[in-house]
């Protein structure tokens, strides 16, 4: 972006650990269905560093990952945490690629944080603070769960059917597809503790929400953001919407799923076939 001395370059040197995590399942997927041993590689290196660099032991939760390398230590014994940048399936991934090198205890710290939203309703940022060994409310954010939080609906819903964690997960998240259901749309924002929403009509929160309502078999609510996500998405020059759509509807048509390890299961058909000349 533009400095303030008006030349160009970077304005935040800080890492996204949600970025990183998806390059390196990307990198890991890729050398995979592709058979290129140098990308397996790539993912392998990258998400070392995603371990060293990005990710923390805290007392009482385990090893987690930080939202980025710095600026999430709010004081001694207090970190700011993002329960949208951990996909359970990107870590059941990364523990496949890496066995033993921490992914499984980033995945039992995560269910850990997820758990701690006892309402339904996760929040967009978290603190955990390691004298209390507890989870609180965000101080800048609140209990507030909107643009970040909307990710861990998305992300439970698809799941794989043969990961034990779904269910849990699926049944903590019941009561945001009641909500949908109650309201015939997902809530802009909802405070996580009290469950009271406000804001309506977001097209890629509808997008979103699809999977989950499918897999908790809401076909009431279903139909509602199907029907909504069809009507609504129609503005290309909304990205964070049309991003969510892409990931939502691409699994609910059948274009791809998680396997039981994370694994990405595609629908590839043979696009073309080698003719032959006889003459």
């Amino acid at each position: 972006g533009r400095k303030k001395d008006g030349s160009w370059g970077i304005i935040d040197a800080n890492s996204a650990s949600d970025a990183d995590l998806w390059i390196a399942y990307s990198l890991a997927e890729a050398g995979r269905l592709w058979h290129r041993p140098h990308l397996t590689g790539l993912a392998k290196s990258l998400a070392e560093r995603i371990l060293k660099e990005e990710s923390k032991y805290l007392p009482g939760l385990g090893r987690i990952l930080l939202p980025g390398i710095q600026g999430f230590s709010l004081r001694p014994g207090r970190w700011r945490l993002n329960p949208s940048y951990l996909p359970l399936q990107l870590l059941r991934r990364m523990e496949d690629l890496q066995p033993g090198m921490g992914w499984q205890d980033i995945l039992e710290s995560t269910v850990t944080m997820l758990n701690a939203s006892s309402s339904g309703f996760i929040p967009d940022w978290i603190v955990y603070d390691t004298t209390r060994l507890d989870f609180l409310s965000d101080q800048v954010y609140g209990a507030r769960g909107s643009y970040d939080a909307i990710r861990t609906y998305l992300w439970a819903g698809m799941l794989s059917s043969a990961d034990p964690l779904r269910q849990p997960l699926l049944e903590l998240m019941l009561p945001m597809a009641k909500l949908v259901e109650q309201l015939g749309t997902p809530p802009r924002s909802v405070n996580t503790q009290t469950g009271q929403s406000t804001g309506l009509v977001v097209p890629g929160f509808s997008a979103s929400l699809i999977p989950l309502l499918k897999a908790l078999t809401r076909p009431q609510g279903l139909k509602q953001q199907q029907t909504q996500a069809q009507r609504d998405l129609r503005h290309p020059d909304h990205y964070y919407d049309q991003v969510l759509a892409l990931v939502a509807l691409g699994c609910m048509e059948g274009r791809y799923r998680f396997g039981r390890d994370g694994e990405l299961q595609h629908q590839w058909k043979l696009a073309c076939t080698e003719k032959t000349n006889p003459s």
